[in-house]
């Protein structure tokens, strides 16, 4: 089945997976997703938050560098990336538990509700993606944000073949889904409009900015998310 060659592909590049963002294009391109998450989590309390699909622990690392979270909790459904970061944290207390979880199917291992959920780069690899949306909205307090992308369907993405199956969508879907799942939108945005290749070429400082300023000016041209590949969207409960 194509999920199990998907969850297989994940198992594989746990302790590579860093390399995706050696690039200093791709680490700029890490600084934006960066500041968009801590905009968003500083406007809560941030006291407990979750992040799912915990990678090789980019996202739980800026947590413990950028917030006072009193207890931070991880999911992946690949075993060596949470063993990995498991081992990567194994030395700080506020990273409470990291446990293995295919959020498509199955129930999140933790019982509490969260004041900050990210889910970066991930829910694309599910075809629930729609209804993983609600469950995770039921998972926040009262004031709580969920922060997650999701591939815009209308981009050059649609030329591309990823390594491994992905679903995407629209800014219209996007809004419709949310006020279905009883969410409410803070915000949609989005960083690149051109295919990684150029992010993963780009390793000197004169590549860099002139990227960096092309994507600018495609930005002023066609606005924040159209013909954008990956959608930024952070949302609340519906109250």
């Amino acid at each position: 089945m194509q999920k199990n060659r998907d969850q297989k592909h994940w198992e594989t590049v746990a302790h590579s997976y860093n390399a995706f963002w050696r690039s200093k294009a791709k680490q700029e391109l890490s600084k934006k997703e960066l500041n968009f998450i801590n905009s968003f989590l500083n406007k809560t309390k941030g006291r407990y938050i979750l992040d799912i699909g915990v990678g090789s622990g980019r996202i739980i690392d800026n947590y413990l560098k950028e917030s006072s979270a009193k207890e931070i909790y991880g999911v992946d459904w690949a075993k060596s990336m949470v063993e990995f970061c498991r081992n990567r944290f194994k030395n700080d207390r506020r990273v409470r538990s990291i446990k293995v979880c295919n959020i498509s199917s199955e129930k999140l291992p933790f019982n509490q509700k969260f004041d900050f959920i990210s889910a970066i780069r991930v829910l694309k690899y599910n075809s629930n993606w729609q209804a993983i949306i609600g469950n995770y909205i039921n998972k926040l307090t009262d004031n709580g944000v969920f922060v997650f992308t999701m591939p815009n369907k209308n981009s050059f993405l649609r030329f591309t073949k990823p390594e491994t199956s992905i679903y995407s969508t629209t800014r219209t879907e996007l809004e419709r889904t949310v006020r279905k799942q009883k969410g409410e939108i803070i915000k949609i945005t989005s960083f690149m409009k051109l295919p990684d290749v150029f992010y993963d070429i780009s390793d000197n400082s004169f590549y860099v900015s002139t990227l960096l300023q092309f994507e600018k000016i495609l930005r002023n041209i066609f606005g924040e998310t159209f013909l954008s590949r990956i959608f930024f969207i952070s949302i609340k409960p519906r109250l």
